[in-house]
C-alpha cells in the first residue's frame, strides 16, 4: 500500500545484497489504519497528546459512507488513519459493539497494572522516543487516563488508548525523568493479580449499540490544539492479539522476508500462562532499530470464558471475511500498511504457495485482496 510519504526515500532502503538474495526490497511499515467511532476525537487526541500532523487523506471515496482523517507523525513521517464505514456493519456485532466490549474490560486505564493487562491491549501499535517525560506530563495535565509497567532490561512502556478506536498506543523509552513514579515490571502471567474480571461484561451478541462514547472520546471532541515541544516518535513494532502466535510469525517469515527473533519475555512458556512469538524485518528504521512484529495469545489473563476472549473474536473475523470473492469487511479497516517497490514477487509467492508441501513453514492457503488508489 502506498502512503503520502515521498517514496524516493523509501526506496533508497532497498539494498543492493536484499535484491541480489532475494529478488526484491522488503517491505517497510508506514502507517496503521483504525476503525473509529469517533474520528474528531481520535484525531485530536493524537494532534493533542502525541504532537502529530493533520494531513489529507490521498483516497477518493465516491458512492460510499465511509468517511476517514489522517494523521502524520513528525519526523519519523509514520502515519495514522482513521476511518468509519457503517455500511460494513457486520450484523451482530459490529465494531461500535467492539469498542464498547473492549472498554468494560479496559476500565479506568490509571487503575490498570502489569497484573490487570487484558488480551485485548494486545492489539497496539509500538512506538520509541528518547524521553517519554514530555507524553507522561501531557498526558497527565490533560487527566487522559494510562498506566506504565517497567521493561526488561532499562525501558519503560506507557499505554494509552486512541479514543473511539479501542485500540492502545504503546510508548517506550529509556528515559523518564519523573521521580517518585511506581511503576511494576512485567508480570504477564499475571501471578499477581488481585483484580476479578468485570462482572458487568457485555456478552458477545450485541445488536445495534449506541456507542459514543468513552470520557476521553468526549475529552477530545471539537480540539485541535497540538501540543509543543513532544520529542519524535519513530515506529517500533506492531504486536497483534493472536490464537496462534507461532503461525502468525511463520507467515510473516514466509510471505513477507521477516526473519525470527527471540521474544523478550522469558518464563511464559515453562509457567504455561502465554505464548508469544516474535520476527523483525532487516532494515534499520528512524529509530536506529529494526520494525518488529510480535504475536500474543496471553491466554491467561482476561477475558475468562464464557466472555468472548481473542480465539472468539478472530473466529468472528475469519468467518466475516471473504477476500475469496473480493469482498472488503469492516475488520480489514483495522491494518497495518507497508511499502513495497513492487507487488510481483509477492503475488507470486501467494500465488504459487501450496499447504500440501512437504513440511511448509506456514500449512494455511492465504487469501488476499487487491486494491488500486
Amino acid at each position: 500500500e502506498q502512503s503520502t510519504m515521498k517514496v524516493s526515500s523509501i526506496s533508497s532502503i532497498c539494498t543492493f545484497a536484499h535484491l541480489i538474495t532475494r529478488g526484491f526490497c522488503l517491505p517497510w511499515p508506514v502507517s496503521t489504519t483504525y476503525n473509529s467511532i469517533d474520528l474528531d476525537a481520535s484525531v485530536n487526541f493524537m494532534i493533542e497528546m502525541m504532537g502529530a500532523e493533520e494531513i489529507e487523506p490521498n483516497i477518493t471515496i465516491s458512492d460510499c459512507d465511509a468517511t476517514m482523517s489522517w494523521v502524520r507523525m513528525p519526523g519519523s513521517g509514520y502515519e495514522f488513519h482513521f476511518i468509519s464505514t457503517p455500511s460494513l456493519a457486520t450484523p451482530n456485532f459490529s465494531f461500535p459493539d467492539y469498542v464498547e466490549y473492549v472498554d468494560s474490560w479496559y476500565g479506568n486505564l490509571s487503575e490498570v497494572t502489569a497484573s490487570s493487562y487484558t488480551q485485548f491491549m494486545d492489539f497496539h501499535v509500538g512506538m520509541i522516543t528518547d524521553d517519554i517525560t514530555p507524553y507522561y506530563e501531557t498526558l497527565l495535565d490533560n487527566n487522559v487516563p494510562f498506566f506504565m509497567v517497567g521493561q526488561y532490561p532499562s525501558f519503560f512502556d506507557l499505554f494509552v488508548e486512541i479514543p473511539g478506536t479501542g485500540a492502545i498506543l504503546e510508548l517506550t523509552s529509556q528515559t523518564l525523568t519523573i521521580p517518585n513514579v511506581t511503576i511494576s515490571e512485567w508480570d504477564i502471567c499475571q501471578v499477581n493479580a488481585t483484580e476479578s474480571p468485570p462482572s458487568s461484561a457485555p456478552p458477545l451478541k450485541i445488536n445495534n449499540v449506541e456507542t459514543d462514547t468513552s470520557s476521553s472520546s468526549v475529552l477530545f471532541r471539537n480540539k485541535k490544539k497540538k501540543t509543543e515541544s513532544l520529542p519524535q516518535l519513530n515506529w517500533r513494532k506492531t504486536t497483534f492479539a493472536a490464537p496462534h502466535p507461532a503461525d502468525a510469525e511463520a507467515f510473516s517469515i514466509s510471505f513477507l522476508g521477516a526473519v525470527h527473533t527471540e521474544q523478550g519475555h522469558p518464563g511464559v512458556w515453562t509457567r504455561h500462562c502465554a505464548k508469544i512469538a516474535w520476527s523483525e524485518f532487516e532494515e534499520i528504521g528512524p529509530a536506529g532499530i529494526p520494525y518488529q512484529f510480535h504475536f500474543v495469545d496471553g491466554y491467561k489473563y482476561p477475558p475468562y470464558a464464557p466472555n468472548m476472549n481473542i480465539v472468539d473474536f478472530a473466529e468472528y473475523e475469519v468467518e466475516s471475511r471473504n477476500f475469496k470473492d473480493d469482498q472488503w469487511d469492516e475488520w480489514a479497516n483495522n491494518r497495518l500498511s507497508m511499502w513495497v517497490d513492487d507487488l510481483t514477487p509477492y503475488l507470486n509467492m501467494l500465488n504459487t504457495f501450496n499447504p500440501s508441501d512437504d513440511a511448509p513453514l506456514y500449512p494455511f492457503q492465504p487469501e488476499y485482496i487487491i486494491r488500486k488508489w
